[in-house]
């Protein structure tokens, strides 16, 4: 993350980066962008029109990349100079979920918002019009942190997720939008500890059998591991809508 407002472009990035892992394993995992992937973040970027970004504009994003059609028609720069479009990385598909499609009205009054709000508006209801227009995949439902664990746990799946990162910081105050990247779980004895020390004794839930493994592009470390109790209350706090990304990885 380079900026306060691009943590969604950051993990869009990452999700780039998962995906071409297994066709070029001297990728690593360095937080240092290289020359192609920083022509590609200001491509993302350009893409959003707005530093003012709704997970809207990411799926949409996210349909022109998984889509070669679209990604030649956009002019998307490839991993290097003299590689595939074709090989550019493994196939994908994604399901964005979220209880509420559209703009709360209510959301006008929070400060991570606020400033945004009217200009965002028109532009959201327009990106949510083009998304039913294209029939992206898109179901506007509630789901449980069960169902997201069992997803995420498989090694062809992973989740972007929108969470309060004021919650998550465990730092109080208004709410904080955050895209964070949930990469699978741990049942690592050292793991789940250190998970259940971050989120301190004030937390008043049962301890679990496992934690969950983060990339947070606001850290400095390349995983972290989340209590599922934060996490849940992270991803679950108002202003949320409880976005989530389900991405997958296509069995060749």
């Amino acid at each position: 993350q380079h900026d306060t407002w691009d943590c969604g472009v950051a993990c869009t990035q990452m999700v780039l980066r998962w995906l071409r892992s297994s066709r070029y394993p001297q990728i690593d995992d360095s937080m240092t962008l290289t020359y192609d992937e920083m022509t590609e973040r200001k491509w993302i970027i350009d893409a959003c029109e707005s530093r003012s970004i709704w997970t809207i504009d990411f799926v949409i994003i996210l349909q022109r990349l998984f889509e070669k059609e679209l990604r030649q028609s956009f002019d998307f720069p490839l991993n290097s100079s003299d590689q595939d479009d074709d090989d550019a990385w493994d196939e994908a598909r994604y399901l964005y979920l979220s209880k509420r499609f559209g703009v709360d009205e209510a959301y006008k009054s929070y400060g991570y918002y606020r400033d945004a709000f009217e200009r965002d508006q028109s532009r959201i209801k327009g990106r949510f019009a083009l998304a039913k227009e294209l029939n992206l995949p898109m179901c506007e439902a509630q789901i449980g942190l069960d169902l997201l664990v069992d997803v995420i746990s498989r090694d062809e799946c992973i989740a972007m997720v929108l969470i309060d990162n004021a919650v998550l910081k465990r730092m109080g105050g208004d709410y904080a939008g955050h895209y964070v990247l949930l990469v699978g779980i741990s049942t690592d004895i050292e793991d789940v500890a250190q998970a259940e020390a971050y989120c301190g004794k004030e937390e008043d839930t049962p301890s679990a059998s496992y934690c969950l493994i983060v990339k947070n592009p606001n850290w400095t470390e390349c995983v972290s591991f989340i209590a599922p109790s934060l996490f849940e209350k992270a991803w679950k706090a108002d202003g949320t809508d409880e976005d989530v990304v389900l991405i997958a990885k296509v069995k060749q």
